[in-house]
């Protein structure tokens, strides 16, 4: 049996070990390229988090991480409206694959749960949405992304619906 040994190593392990040799630098550079991808992804998120608190929409981030209702708080629409865009940035990035959806739910997931049940932002996405139908769309496509569940859907027939029921405005 010893000296077929020979023959096995060079059959079997010598090619194994040939091939790890070629291969080894190729994962180390995917590590690598997914480390500072992740790491750029890391540095937007931090660029998105900044915006979630400037000035004009930390009020609403505030507020709805704290999980305070919008109508008590007395945030203006243009506070609203600033959340909701930087929201709508982030979703383009994710969109566009500078960030993986595993990290932008990560971050992002509870403001979008607490704003979209939030029924001040649903008003004011669905007033919105009746001038622009797609205004928003991307948050919306967001929140499905991360699974957070919500009553809004991209409505394309949405600014024919009867104003006097928002509920009717929703869409499946």
């Amino acid at each position: 049996m010893n000296r077929h040994v020979p023959a096995l190593v060079n059959r079997y392990l010598l090619p194994a070990l040939q091939a790890a040799t070629i291969f080894a630098p190729i994962f180390v550079g995917l590590q690598r390229y997914c480390y500072l991808k992740n790491e750029a992804a890391m540095e937007l998120i931090i660029q998105f988090d900044q915006m979630m608190y400037s000035p004009k929409s930390g009020p609403v981030t505030t507020a709805v991480e704290l999980g305070r209702a919008l109508d008590d708080v007395g945030v203006t629409p243009e506070e609203l409206n600033d959340f909701l865009l930087n929201l709508e940035r982030v979703a383009t990035a994710h969109q566009s694959g500078l960030i993986n959806t595993d990290i932008v739910c990560a971050h992002f997931k509870w403001d979008l749960n607490g704003a979209l049940h939030d029924p001040k932002i649903v008003r004011f996405i669905l007033d919105a949405k009746r001038t622009d139908p797609t205004v928003y769309d991307n948050v919306i496509d967001l929140a499905v992304d991360c699974n957070v569940s919500t009553n809004l859907s991209k409505c394309p027939l949405l600014s024919q619906a009867p104003p006097e029921n928002d509920e009717k405005l929703l869409c499946r």
